[in-house]
């Protein structure tokens, strides 16, 4: 991986819920690979058909390209409790 920018930490951001809980907003780290993958497997068939169009549940290595980023010209975030 060939990483042109700095990790972009004043994107991280602590987020009150409703609920009066708390998620942290970041940037998404290559070490997030595995939780990124096993968020697609955990999903039901019919949670994958709703929120992808019945696209298949992507593995490991299509998921790599979206947590092994430059921080420059592009970027992801996710949450996390």
């Amino acid at each position: 991986m060939d990483r042109v920018g700095e990790y972009p930490a004043h994107r991280v951001a602590d987020v009150g819920l409703r609920d009066g809980s708390t998620i942290r907003v970041r940037p998404v780290l290559p070490d997030d690979l595995e939780a990124v993958t096993q968020l697609f497997a955990d999903l039901s068939e019919a949670s994958t058909w709703k929120r992808f169009h019945g696209m298949h549940r992507p593995d490991r290595e299509e998921l790599r390209p979206f947590v092994e980023l430059d921080n420059r010209t592009r970027f992801t975030i996710v949450a996390v409790a």
